[in-house]
């Protein structure tokens, strides 16, 4: 039976892969701190439940810097 755990991981194994194709992107500006925001969502979806709630605060805030700072870019 599929739980809601499988889904977790099944989109945070996409994410973790969307962070190694945009660090691979040579066209990207930005592609390091690009890499490092899908890098840290997919971590909050592959291990969020055994995670103290500060380091997903802190992930949380490190997503919204990164984002608001324009780290962010199309390859």
């Amino acid at each position: 039976m599929i739980t809601l755990q499988h889904v977790y991981a099944l989109a945070g194994l996409f994410l973790l892969a969307c962070a190694l194709q945009t660090l691979r992107d040579r066209g990207n500006p930005r592609r390091v701190s690009s890499a490092l925001f899908w890098a840290l969502l997919a971590v909050g979806f592959l291990a969020g439940d055994r995670l103290p709630s500060e380091a997903m605060g802190a992930g949380v805030v490190a997503l919204a810097l990164i984002a608001g700072c324009g780290g962010l870019r199309t390859g």
